[in-house]
């Protein structure tokens, strides 16, 4: 036995990376069987078992018997309340069109004579207001974020063109749409439309 030893001890120390070699190979299996050893004993892996088996019997014991998991999640999620909300005090849809076409309708006349006055005087008043805007030409329109229209007029005996954008007034008109060769401007709630006149082919 001795000389067996002897005889190993000299090959380490002719070759001493070898004998490193083996050495760690020694020690690696000598840690995985003590390791296998212990395991297998249950000791370490019992201990953290038992955490882990009173964690799951932890939320049952507070349940009670008859209720199923449906039961449990609806309990545990929370309540919405759902409230109604009351509907627009006001069609949000209806044209802007529409709404000063009735309030000039819905508007009595001065003389107090009913509904037939009351016609008669719109009447007399779209009139008017299509007189008014035959003395404008529309010379040009331009298109874009802010759109523009060149309207040439013929108040106070001259004739002179003019720029307008959205909402500007020109000789009592307010300019309210501008589309390509057309512009749409009110008056006293009458609305009347002016188109570009263009040469025919």
């Amino acid at each position: 036995m001795n000389e067996r030893l002897m005889e190993i001890w000299t090959l380490a120390q002719q070759d001493r990376k070898k004998a490193a070699t083996l050495g760690a190979l020694l020690l690696v299996a000598l840690v995985m069987g003590v390791r296998a050893i212990v395991s297998g004993s249950g000791g370490p892996s019992r201990a953290a078992a038992a955490p882990a088996a009173r964690g799951m019997a932890a939320p049952t014991a507070g349940k009670p018997a008859g209720m199923t998991m449906e039961q449990t999640l609806a309990a545990l999620r929370p309540q919405q309340r759902v409230s109604l909300v009351a509907g627009p005090p006001r069609d949000l849809f209806r044209s802007t069109w529409a709404v000063i076409g009735a309030d000039a309708d819905g508007v009595e006349g001065k003389s107090g004579a009913g509904g037939a006055d009351n016609a008669d005087g719109s009447g007399g008043v779209r009139e008017r207001v299509e007189r008014e805007a035959a003395s404008l030409r529309l010379r040009s329109t331009m298109l874009g974020a802010r759109p523009l229209a060149v309207i040439e007029g013929s108040a106070g005996g001259g004739a002179r063109r003019r720029v307008a954008r959205m909402g500007e007034e020109l000789d009592g008109f307010r300019v309210v749409r501008i589309e390509a060769h057309l512009v749409e401007l009110e008056k006293e709630g009458v609305r009347v439309a002016i188109e570009q006149s263009r040469p025919t082919p």
